[in-house]
Order: structure tokens, then C-alpha cells, then sequence
């Protein structure tokens, strides 16, 4: 993908393979390879919702009313396939995990976890279905505020649960958990490919939302069926929704493609310095919420910056004032600026100079 564009591996930091420790040349094995599985199937879910944020804004200021409708339809399935997750987990995955170990309990803290972001989930499923319903219009800069309210808490619950899945290595003598979660995924998707929904709205939805070639390549099995069936399968179920799929991150063999509606010179930084701000020099969307150090006369203070509207060209953005280390008032910040579009999900440190110098990342 450009520089100039986000793609889905941002703002939501996907899960690397190295938290399992598999490898190209060195798969892992037993409950790592368990913790490599459902690293993978997270990762999709961070695509999915990666695309829908990256892309929001656009689709309500530069799309039609049937890009809204084809995107809002893209969003929402997205949200099935995390509620269909999360509720697979806790009536069949957990509970049998749990029976094997002996350990009543032991999966009790991601069953909490996905408690914790249940409500914005429902909200922002209620909000999709009122856009698809024709019930309301389209709004890119409140669907990212519902996105923002609850997605950060999902990500991290995804990254936890692959820690939790690791603690299985205790119990290798109980289980080949590697055999045991094969099984019970076939068994899974043998029984939703039954149904005509599954086929046509989630099952593409998987394979355009998973990348072959992250890390080198090192899922690009994914899905484990010959090449011959995959392809009649695409021709079968992929087009069915093919207006949906547009937004995806990945085309039809799970390669990335770049998202129509991404912004320009997207930045998304939860941390920057700054000198002076001068002017916009990019079209830039700044996260809803960041914290800030400002070299203020050699003295470095820290600040929290909120605001709900996204930066755009020559335009001011309001913001609340907060209070530096020092007790010191800071004011609020009437521009933003950037020349930097690298997008990335740990902590950006960028120094605005004056004067409009230019911006280092």
C-alpha cells in the first residue's frame, strides 16, 4: 500500500506472529499453535474495523447515498462476525477448554472482557441498522466517535486472549490443543456453511479481511481447503454482495488492495511535540482523543487534547484545554498541523517547528 494512504494494519495494532512464536520455517505446535489460530482469526476483526474507521469520513463527505448504504452494509457484517465470535467462545470453545483443563474459571477473565465493550457493540450495530433502514442519514464523524467508544477496549481484550490461550502450555498433558481446536473449527464452519447467509455474507468477509502476505507470509495457508475448491467457492458466494466487499482491505485471494474511500496523509498518533502551529500543511484526521507535550520556553509540559472533528485543510479544530506537569494552564489548539503520513499505532513523537519548517516524525 501507498505511504500516502492508511491501510487496515492501523490505527487498532494488529497481533503479530511472534506472540505465539510461529515461524515460516518453525510452525508452532501444540497450544501455540492454538494462540497462532485464533491470532489470526483476531487479526481479521482488526482488519475489518481498521478499514471501516480508515475509511469512515470519506464515505459520509465524498460518497453517494448508495456508497453509504454499500459501506454501512460492509460495517455491519463486520459486526456480526465479531458478535458470532465472541459468542462461539463463550457457549462452545471456553466451556470445553475449561472441561479439559479441569480448571473451572480459567477463560472467566475474556468472557469479562468481552462484556466490557458489549454495549458499544450494540450500539454501534443499532446505529448501522438505523443507516441501512433508511431511518437516519449517514454520519462518518459520529460513527468513528461509537468506534472510538469501544473498539480500543476490544483491541486490547484481542491481544489479552492470546496471552491467555499461551497459559494452556500448562496443561500440554491434558490436550493436543493444536489437534482439539482444528477439530472444533471444522466442525464449526461445517455447520454454518450450511446456511445460504453464512456463505454469502461472512465467509467472504473472512477471506477479503485476511492478508496473505503478513509477515512474510507466514498465515497465507489460510483457509486449509485444495486451490480448486477455493475458486469455485469465490465464484459461488464472493460476488453475491461484491458492492460490500469494495471497502474490504484484501481482494477476493486475500491480497491487500488499497481502501477506495482511505483519507489522504492520514496520521493517527496518540503523542506529539510541538513548538508553534502555523498552518495545515496536509489533509490530516486526528484521533478523538491524544496526549501532548509542548516545548513551551525549554520546559516540557504534558496535556490532554480532545476533540471529536477531524483536521482538515486550512481548517481550525477546537479543543479543551488541559493542565501541564507543572500545573501550568495550557490553551487550547486552534489548528493542527502535519506533513507526516506515516500511520502508525504505537506513540508518534513529531516536533512542529515554527514558521511552518517542516515536521520531523
Amino acid at each position: 500500500m501507498g505511504d500516502a494512504k492508511p491501510w487496515a494494519d492501523g490505527p487498532f495494532q494488529l497481533i503479530s506472529a511472534s506472540v505465539s512464536g510461529d515461524q515460516i520455517e518453525n510452525p508452532a505446535q501444540g497450544s501455540r499453535k492454538l494462540a497462532a489460530e485464533m491470532s489470526l482469526v483476531h487479526n481479521l476483526m482488526l482488519r475489518g474495523i481498521n478499514s471501516i474507521y480508515n475509511q469512515a469520513i470519506n464515505v459520509g463527505t465524498r460518497g453517494t447515498d448508495k456508497d453509504k448504504l454499500d459501506f454501512a452494509n460492509y460495517a455491519h457484517q463486520w459486526g456480526e462476525m465479531l458478535k458470532e465470535h465472541h459468542e462461539t467462545e463463550e457457549t462452545l470453545v471456553f466451556p470445553e477448554i475449561e472441561k479439559l483443563t479441569e480448571a473451572p474459571g480459567l477463560m472467566g477473565d475474556s468472557v469479562t472482557e468481552h462484556h466490557a465493550f458489549h454495549e458499544g457493540l450494540v450500539q454501534y450495530q443499532e446505529y448501522l441498522d438505523q443507516v441501512r433502514n433508511g431511518k437516519t442519514e449517514y454520519d462518518g464523524e459520529k460513527f468513528k466517535i461509537i468506534i472510538d467508544s469501544f473498539v480500543p477496549t476490544m483491541q486490547h481484550h484481542l491481544a489479552h486472549e492470546i496471552e491467555a490461550l499461551l497459559q494452556l502450555e500448562k496443561y500440554e498433558d491434558k490436550c493436543d490443543w493444536a489437534k482439539w481446536f482444528k477439530t472444533t473449527v471444522d466442525a464449526i464452519m461445517g455447520k454454518q456453511m450450511r446456511t445460504s447467509q453464512f456463505r454469502t455474507d461472512q465467509f467472504p468477509l473472512m477471506m477479503i479481511l485476511h492478508d496473505k502476505s503478513f509477515e512474510g507470509g507466514v498465515w497465507k495457508s489460510f483457509p486449509p481447503v485444495p486451490w480448486l475448491v477455493f475458486v469455485v467457492m469465490q465464484w459461488m458466494f464472493f460476488y453475491t454482495r461484491k458492492d460490500w466487499w469494495r471497502f474490504a482491505p484484501c481482494d477476493y485471494n486475500s491480497q491487500p488492495q488499497e481502501l477506495p474511500f482511505a483519507i489522504d496523509g492520514y496520521m493517527y498518533c496518540t503523542s506529539f511535540t510541538y513548538t508553534k502551529v502555523v498552518e495545515i500543511k496536509t489533509e490530516t484526521t486526528v484521533a478523538s482523543k491524544m496526549v501532548m507535550s509542548e516545548d513551551q520556553e525549554g520546559d516540557k509540559m504534558q496535556s490532554t487534547w480532545t476533540s471529536s472533528k477531524a483536521a482538515r485543510v486550512g481548517e481550525a479544530v477546537p479543543a479543551t484545554s488541559g493542565d501541564s506537569q507543572d500545573g501550568t494552564k495550557l490553551g487550547a489548539l486552534d489548528v493542527i498541523t502535519t506533513s507526516c503520513l506515516e500511520a502508525r499505532t504505537d506513540k508518534v513523537w513529531l516536533e512542529l517547528r515554527p514558521n511552518g519548517a517542516g515536521v520531523v516524525c
